[in-house]
């Protein structure tokens, strides 16, 4: 198939237009994102920016629920769209930590996230590209984490955290685990009530073919797909064909105007439409998925 080039006024139109529905999910991943990331004040100071009607901060390496929990408590500093936050059971807050996923919910957090940064299957996966990472902080060298013991069941601590998910009628992110991991908790978390489930990038972290990221969201899953620099992106989404548009969340991590990536966002979703989507089928993965999962 043949790319028309985009119309970067009309598109960006567009683009403007589904964001100012949209609640920033988004969690950059230090291997892909561009170098110059933004600290959380920065990032909700970009979402406003950007027209997102909220964003939902989430950090691999710190917990920046009191962050969120500041800027809503504070006249001074409090931002014209609603934040809340949520944690990512890393080693830096304790691993699967009960306790770090309590306090972000006790403070109005939406969201806990199993492992990324810290999970085994990331080290595996990315091992060479860690190796050449140099700022230790963002590629931790400690023990890596999985949430199946060695029976191939879910820890007794994942299983305290989901209950704990399912009290909060939170988000549960299934973070960068195997797809083996992946279906064991989206199992456990059905059992224990758990609807609002989100996998992340399933084809980059947890090694997922197209039929299996179908079945993913077949199963109750909402799907993100993060938009990166690749060139191939747009080869990339069409694994994502099996998933129903409703059920497919599409990050586009704030500001791309910073980052000189408006123009790839804009591009992106015109060669998308270009292969069927429809405006409807957009709007969908950028605003109605996300607002879907996090508010029901």
């Amino acid at each position: 198939m043949t790319f028309r080039e985009p119309s970067q006024a009309r598109g960006s139109a567009f683009l403007e237009a589904c964001i100012r529905g949209a609640v920033d999910l988004g969690l950059a991943d230090p291997l892909t994102a561009p170098p110059e990331a933004l600290d959380p004040l920065e990032r909700v100071g970009a979402a406003v920016a950007d027209g997102f009607r909220g964003i939902v901060l989430i950090d691999h390496l710190e917990p920046v629920s009191p962050v969120a929990a500041f800027l809503r408590d504070n006249e001074t500093f409090r931002p014209a769209i609603p934040v809340t936050a949520g944690v990512v059971l890393n080693q830096e807050v304790g691993g699967l930590n009960i306790f770090a996923a309590e306090h972000c919910l006790m403070l109005e957090g939406r969201l806990v996230a199993m492992p990324t940064l810290s999970s085994q299957n990331y080290a595996r996966k990315f091992r060479r590209a860690l190796a050449r990472e140099s700022n230790a902080s963002r590629s931790p060298t400690t023990d890596r984490l999985t949430i199946v013991d060695d029976r191939f069941q879910l820890r007794q601590d994942v299983q305290d955290v989901l209950a704990l998910v399912a009290d909060h009628d939170a988000v549960l992110d299934a973070g960068y685990g195997h797809l083996s991991e992946v279906w064991v908790l989206i199992e456990e978390a059905k059992r224990h009530g758990i609807d609002r489930i989100l996998v992340r990038d399933p084809d980059r972290y947890a090694g997922a073919a197209p039929d299996e990221i179908g079945a993913l969201a077949d199963a109750g899953a909402f799907i993100g797909f993060t938009l990166t620099e690749s060139v191939n992106e747009t080869d990339r989404f069409a694994l994502y064909e099996r998933v129903a548009r409703e059920r497919l969340v599409l990050h586009l991590l704030p500001r791309a105007t910073s980052y000189g990536r408006l123009a790839q966002a804009v591009s992106f979703i015109d060669r998308i439409r270009e292969g069927g989507a429809s405006e409807n089928d957009v709007r969908s993965m950028v605003a109605g998925a996300g607002t879907e999962l996090l508010e029901g």
